[in-house]
């Protein structure tokens, strides 16, 4: 919430760092359902995604990410997208020793992981081009 005040009065770039923040977000469903990945539990919602995307699927929105950041919000977006990219690797590693693959409630907390450190660090400046 805090994140989003700070966001709130800058009318469209708030709108721009949202928009941003959420597709990371969801670009973390893709690092944590990839291929190689199982699902911890056969019958959980991980299951019916579990290895359903390439590896390459999620680096390459990251990285698409990234310059949609860093064309709005000069390194900082750049480093508010690398930064979350790098706690969803940690996260979807530590999860997958820990329970032996990915469940649907690592796919939810993969993507507040890497929403809520974009919308942080973007919170922290403002955008450069806007």
């Amino acid at each position: 919430p805090s994140a989003l005040a700070a966001l709130a009065p800058r009318g469209v770039a708030a709108l721009a760092a949202v928009a941003l923040a959420c597709t990371a977000g969801r670009a973390a469903f893709a690092w944590v359902c990839r291929r190689g990945v199982p699902a911890a539990r056969p019958g959980g919602l991980g299951s019916t995604v579990a290895g359903s995307q390439p590896w390459w699927m999620a680096p390459a929105w990251w990285i698409v990410l990234a310059v949609a950041g860093f064309l709005g919000w000069g390194w900082r977006g750049l480093v508010a997208i690398g930064v979350g990219a790098l706690l969803v690797v940690v996260l979807s590693r530590h999860t997958a020793r820990r329970f032996g693959g990915m469940t649907g409630d690592v796919l939810g907390a993969a993507s507040e992981v890497a929403t809520t450190a974009a919308l942080v660090l973007l919170a922290t400046g403002g955008p450069t081009s806007w």
